[in-house]
């Protein structure tokens, strides 16, 4: 049978030719892209021994014929770009190649002078199909195929439409090892802003070398084209890093991706106990003041010697470059004098002198009772405690207490707020303690909840200037539970609490209240305190952020 007769077989008959042969074979997916291209000449015949491609004039340098079927193939190498022609809209050029398993290739189609396909097949006997490339007019065609099982592979080439033919211009085919991009390191990570990021990759190629590179961000775009660059001029957030390689045939891997954090601020060590056994973390309450009075903020731990029943109150002395002294011991209980887990810290100037002092507010919960113990700083050493407040016996609950301190008044000495929970009501009362100088007035209600109003337990408290009038407002940081948490904000008018309004919202879903710590501070410096959330994504993931 000639070339040309074959032309001639019957639409109809070449249909159920090939769909016999597909059920025969009982393979499902290759009997759909079947059908799907039944239009196309290309596919209406690659599965019958052709008798036509032998007959077939060479002009233009085909030396590949005959290879018209899968019983007629041309065999080519990974590497190589083999130039052939589309005679006619019947023609069909058909190449096998052996390929290894764990081969990652492109198989490429360009220098098309019309439109022209590729089909990619498996090994036989089902030449399962692996890959279709269509694009339209004289784009270039491309496969990607991760490669499973070693063997012989097929590649067919013929005409797009079922109309287009060259006997003039050549297409070229090749088929390539794609090369594999590594990230080896991104350092430092973390990072903070305005700090010197170094970026090292490499790429392997199993039939090539590597010429190419690019690096790039998932917010600050393209950031490299060399395998190693440093980058001080990260945007601040979670960056998604991509990088991939190129090899000398052209052919780009596959991006592979590592996350860079870089955070606008970072820790930098400002005190060191010394090593294992030196100081016990959770033996530690801390408190921030000005308590040397020198205009730079301080620390001071209170620790605790459970088994002796001790506690000692450690001054930590800022400097100007952020870091701290080694601690000196400013006070002192002496064994069997004090319980530490009884006590609850706060901190203030509560006399006006210029220095901040300690207040503890320490529990009799046998009793029920509470004493307000307040420290004075003389800028050397706390004086010894003075009792400021003391509620008496069975009046009230230490442990439904949450003590914070601030300038609720205006008046320029830091007074006491105690947010007091009755946990079988549901309800909560901020009792508001004010300084004279030398101890606290009897308590004030300066708002309340209601019963069944108000989850106690739910709650973690602030105090700060966030209404910018000059006296401290009440912050509360509510969680409602389903990862939505809402910050409370409850004005001083210098007598009371205004009722709390709704500052910020995550709604349902969108904040985990257990996961954040919060603190209240002027922390740029401008205008009315902020709130920040250090906030626990888990797996040693942490952030910061600031409300405001």
């Amino acid at each position: 049978m000639s070339y040309y007769s074959l032309k001639k077989i019957s639409y109809v008959s070449v249909l159920v030719f090939v769909l016999a042969i597909l059920l025969f074979a009982n393979s499902i997916a290759v009997g759909e892209e079947h059908k799907k291209n039944k239009d196309k000449p290309m596919f209406e015949k690659y599965l019958s021994p052709s008798e036509t491609d032998e007959n077939i004039s060479i002009a233009g340098g085909d030396s590949y014929e005959p290879n018209g079927d899968l019983f007629q193939t041309y065999p080519i190498a990974i590497g190589t770009t083999y130039n052939s022609y589309i005679w006619d809209p019947f023609d069909l050029d058909v190449y096998n190649i052996n390929l290894v398993a764990g081969q990652n290739i492109v198989i490429s189609l360009t220098s098309l002078p019309a439109d022209f396909d590729i089909l990619f097949l498996g090994p036989s006997p089902d030449f399962p199909i692996l890959g279709l490339s269509e694009n339209l007019g004289t784009a270039s065609d491309y496969i990607n195929y991760s490669v499973g099982s070693t063997g012989n592979y097929y590649i067919l080439v013929g005409s797009g439409s079922g109309t287009e033919f060259s006997t003039t211009d050549s297409y070229g085919l090749s088929v390539e090892i794609v090369p594999t991009a590594f990230i080896d390191s991104i350092s430092p990570n973390p990072a903070i802003q305005g700090q010197s990021v170094t970026f090292n990759g490499h790429g392997v190629d199993g039939n090539g070398i590597i010429n190419g590179h690019n690096w790039r961000s998932s917010i600050d775009g393209q950031l490299s084209s060399s395998a190693t660059v440093s980058k001080a001029n990260l945007s601040p957030g979670t960056h998604t890093i991509y990088y991939k390689v190129q090899d000398n045939a052209g052919v780009w891997s596959s991006e592979v991706s590592a996350q860079l954090i870089v955070n606008i601020i970072g820790p930098t060590g400002a005190w060191n106990s010394g090593g294992a056994n030196s100081w016990s973390w959770d033996a530690s309450k801390i408190e921030k003041g000005d308590f040397d009075g020198d205009g730079i903020d301080d620390i001071v731990a209170l620790y605790g010697y459970e088994t002796q029943r001790e506690v000692k109150a450690f001054f930590f002395k800022g400097n100007s470059q952020g870091g701290f002294s080694s601690p000196v011991v400013w006070w002192s209980s002496g064994p069997g004098n004090w319980d530490w887990a009884g006590s609850m810290l706060t901190s203030g100037d509560f006399n006006e002198d210029g220095k901040w002092d300690l207040a503890i507010l320490y529990g009799y919960s046998v009793q029920r009772d509470v004493r307000t113990f307040v420290f004075l700083s003389d800028g050397s050493k706390f004086k010894s405690p003075t009792t400021w407040f003391h509620a008496g016996p069975n009046n009230w609950d230490w442990a439904g207490s949450i003590l914070r301190s601030g300038d609720f008044d205006g008046d320029g000495k830091t007074d006491l707020v105690i947010l007091y929970g009755y946990a079988t009501q549901r309800d909560v009362v901020a009792f508001v303690f004010p300084s004279t100088g030398n101890s606290f007035s009897a308590s004030e209600l300066w708002w309340q909840a209601g019963a069944g109003n108000w989850d106690w337990s739910g709650s973690k408290v602030l105090s700060g200037d966030f209404t910018d009038d000059g006296k401290d407002d009440l912050a509360i940081f509510y969680g409602y539970g389903g990862s939505q948490s809402v910050i409370f904000v409850t004005p001083s008018t210098g007598t009371r609490f205004s009722s709390p309004a709704i500052w910020y919202n995550s709604g349902p879903g969108n904040w985990g209240w257990a996961s954040t710590k919060v603190l209240s501070g002027n922390f740029d410096g401008l205008g009315p305190d902020d709130i920040v959330g250090f906030y626990n994504y888990g797996n040693s993931y942490s952030a910061l952020f600031t409300f405001k």
